[in-house]
């Protein structure tokens, strides 16, 4: 669901086109383990390679789905706390949640560079019968997201600072 605080501009536009490939993908997922249970258990020949290209769309996707719902500002807030507080205070925390966020999204985007580096440097792959390079994709897309997540979040920080410095609510 589209928020509607979010200007709708072209980038906004290009992440819904994108969310909705990418959510696509799902269906697909759905298609390919039917083939495989059909071939399984009707035609009695299993494939090599379906469980694998799932496990690998499902896991970009939910990599990727933390950009949109981070963009979107969609994610689960707890506030209980947040709303009992007068509105200055509301302020204060979210420049410490944009403060954390941003810190928290680079660390992890870091950490996991390393680790998507050195799987394309090994040429890493899954080590089964079919053998795509699954560690691969999955670590550089986990990285490309956390590393988009942290740009979201520093963006949203600005906002939100630039908003408490010109006395805007």
């Amino acid at each position: 669901m589209i928020n509607s605080d979010i200007p709708q501009t072209r980038t906004a536009r290009t992440l819904r086109v994108l969310e909705k490939g990418f959510g696509l993908l799902f269906i697909l997922c759905v298609f390919l383990l039917g083939y495989e249970i059909v071939a399984r258990y009707v035609f009695g020949a299993p494939t090599i390679w379906v469980h694998e290209a799932t496990v690998i769309l499902v896991g970009v996707n939910f990599a990727v789905g933390g950009v949109f719902v981070l963009y979107d500002r969609a994610h689960i807030n707890i506030v209980v706390v947040y709303q009992s507080v007068p509105t200055s205070v509301q302020r204060i925390f979210d420049v410490l949640i944009g403060i954390i966020s941003t810190a928290y999204l680079g660390v992890l985007a870091y950490a996991t560079w390393g680790v998507a580096a050195q799987a394309w440097r090994l040429g890493e792959k899954s080590g089964t019968a079919w053998n795509p390079p699954l560690p691969m994709i999955l670590k550089a897309a986990l990285f490309a997201s956390l590393a988009i997540m942290a740009v979201i979040a520093a963006v949203q920080l600005f906002q939100v600072v630039r908003r408490l410095v010109l006395g805007r609510t």
